[in-house]
């Protein structure tokens, strides 16, 4: 595991978990995920960064995305005031806008 790898998977997951909580995925869960597990490993994979850890756990990370709110155990609730929080402020970034879904 490094360091680089883990900071990116965890960019991923929040952001991730910030699109599911947008289109309301935890409320509705019948809905599909805004993006794929097949897409969030391709994702992380062409990063281009040298991520140190297995597929096994990767998708694990990304099940437990879709199964716990973790912005919203955090206290995000998408209000206005929360739009301007400053990790939701990069998760909606520049770079943000490479993660699409499809």
């Amino acid at each position: 595991m490094n360091a680089d790898g883990l900071y990116l998977v965890s960019y991923y997951a929040l952001l991730l978990n910030l699109k599911l909580c947008c289109c309301d995925y935890y409320r509705r869960r019948a809905l599909a995920p805004v993006l794929s597990l097949k897409e969030f490993v391709r994702l992380i994979q062409s990063s281009g960064v040298l991520v140190v850890l297995s597929q096994a756990w990767i998708e694990e990370l990304y099940n437990q995305v879709l199964e716990r709110n973790l912005l919203g155990e955090a206290g995000y609730c998408g209000s206005p005031e929360d739009h301007a929080l400053p990790l939701i402020t990069v998760l909606t970034g520049a770079r943000a806008a490479t993660f699409t879904s499809g």
